[in-house]
């Protein structure tokens, strides 16, 4: 046993010189493969910070459709022909000058509309404010009658408290003087039968009795003239009190009255501001009217009275001839028009307003995996009568290779640009409880600067406080950054 003890200390101290001498020759080791050291500091990638635009969208499911066919082109109202440009057979292309039309009087009708129409919102802004200004004076007119009712109210409430007071008062005292004249009479009532009974056996004299009963009788005297005075007072104190009453009461009733009459002169003016009002918007309608139905007749025709082909193809018919007079029954000329592919879609009542004629728009065509720039063309005025829904049909602004009608397409809607603004990657921003931020970089270290964002699409996000045009933006690395940490600015490739 004792040699097995002898070689197992013999064996764990061979052990513990082994490991020394094993770190010791790590340590020398480590220390060779330090040099040379990384760079410190954290590393990111960086993007300098620019202005741009950026858009969201409301997106709608659609399809590509087949519009070719033949293209007629009318104007809506007779009007001399004054050149003609082309002839039956020609090929045009859309936007070819077909021929040129007198639309002085339709140009100048069109005008005076959009004077009238002009001259009328601006009347209509002008009464809008007139009679706002009005309804404020009247608004406070009310405020201040009832003010002052409420004033002179608190002020005669006080008076009937005091004069209620000075009764009650005034009551107080003639009771207490009463009762203290009772008593005095009492004891000098008592004071003359027992002068009386006194003297009957002869222990008091006359002049005793007859001085005790001229006390009684003076007495009786001060009280009946006290209590008289008093009792004066009391009744004046509730004259007054009755006098005031009644003024609040007559006063009240003229403030009321005044209330009354500053409400009804608001009410006037409020139903007149309606009246009038309706009258000028009627008036607006009907100018509106009035231009919408000028600039039906002035569609297919330019400023300058020429009318253009909307589509390329051939001319098939021509009825424009010079000096002669084109009208509305039929068409000037018809466009034999080369196929043409456009998308069609669906919208929402809600959309609508939002979407403008030649507004851009994102169509994505899944089957080709592409998205191209679409302007919109046509938006229907009336909404299909079982869906709901507005028909919107939009072009694509340049040739697609292999577009296909029955293709289906997804478009995006631009409902809400921003011009000129930051616009950052979404990525780049942070979110804690403080709020969202980001990490620059200045003079090699990491700055936490707190942002206000605004729109957010297609992976960017508008900044509209916090940073500006030219910042060294981190965009990689900076959920591992806190502010004032050095970095080291790196590459993708790195």
């Amino acid at each position: 046993m004792k040699y097995h003890r002898i070689c197992s200390a013999a064996l764990a101290a061979a052990m513990v010189l082994s490991l020394a001498a094993c770190q010791s020759g790590g340590s020398e080791s480590g220390s060779a493969s330090s040099e040379p050291k990384d760079e410190a500091g954290v590393a990111v990638q960086i993007q300098e910070v620019a202005v741009d635009t950026i858009s969201t969208g409301s997106s709608v499911s659609g399809q590509v459709v087949d519009d070719s066919g033949q293209e007629s082109v009318f104007v809506s109202a007779n009007a001399r022909c004054t050149d003609v440009y082309v002839e039956v057979g020609d090929e045009v292309e859309a936007g070819t000058v077909l021929c040129t039309l007198d639309m002085s009087d339709t140009k100048s009708a069109l005008s005076n509309a959009t004077a009238s129409y002009k001259d009328t919102k601006q009347s209509y802004q002008d009464q809008e404010a007139l009679f706002d200004a009005q309804i404020g004076l009247a608004e406070k007119s009310i405020s201040d009658a009832e003010q002052s009712y409420q004033d002179q109210e608190a002020l005669f409430n006080s008076q009937i408290a005091l004069a209620e007071k000075a009764v009650s008062d005034a009551q107080k005292s003639y009771q207490e003087q009463e009762a203290f004249f009772d008593a005095q009479l009492a004891l000098a009532e008592k004071n003359v039968s027992d002068l009386e009974a006194l003297m009957e056996i002869g222990a008091a004299a006359q002049i005793e009795i007859d001085q005790a009963r001229l006390n009684l009788q003076s007495l009786q005297t001060t009280r009946s003239t006290t209590l008289t005075q008093l009792e004066t007072g009391v009744q004046n104190a509730q004259t007054n009190l009755q006098s005031i009453q009644t003024t609040k009461s007559t006063t009240m009733a003229q403030l009321e009255t005044g209330v009354q009459n500053a409400k009804t002169s608001l009410q006037s003016v409020q139903v007149s501001k309606s009246a009038t009002l309706s009258q000028l918007e009627s008036g607006m309608r009907t100018a509106e009217s009035n231009i919408d139905q000028l600039k039906t007749v002035m569609e297919n025709v330019d400023s300058k009275g020429n009318v253009v082909a909307p589509a390329a193809g051939k001319i098939l018919s021509l009825n424009a001839a010079k000096n002669s007079y084109v009208g509305p029954t039929a068409p000037v000329a018809v466009i034999d028009s080369a196929p043409r592919l456009e998308i069609s879609v669906m919208v929402s009542e809600s959309l609508v307003p939002r979407l403008s004629l030649q507004d851009e728009a994102d169509v994505t065509i899944s089957a080709l995996d592409l998205t191209v720039t679409g302007l919109i063309q046509e938006i229907d005025e009336k909404a299909n009568p079982q869906t709901k829904l507005y028909t919107v049909t939009l072009w694509t602004q340049e040739e697609v290779e292999g577009l296909r009608a029955g293709m289906f397409a997804d478009v995006t809607f631009r409902t809400d640009v921003s011009t000129d603004t930051i616009v950052i990657p979404t990525e780049a921003i942070l979110t804690t409880s403080e709020g969202q931020n980001v990490f620059v970089v200045e003079d090699g270290k990491a700055r936490y600067v707190p942002v206000v964002t605004g729109l957010t699409g297609n992976g960017v996000t508008e900044i509209t406080e916090g940073l500006s045009a030219g910042d060294q933006l981190v965009v990689v690395g900076q959920s591992y950054l806190t502010d004032g940490d050095p970095v080291r600015i790196v590459s993708g490739e790195d």
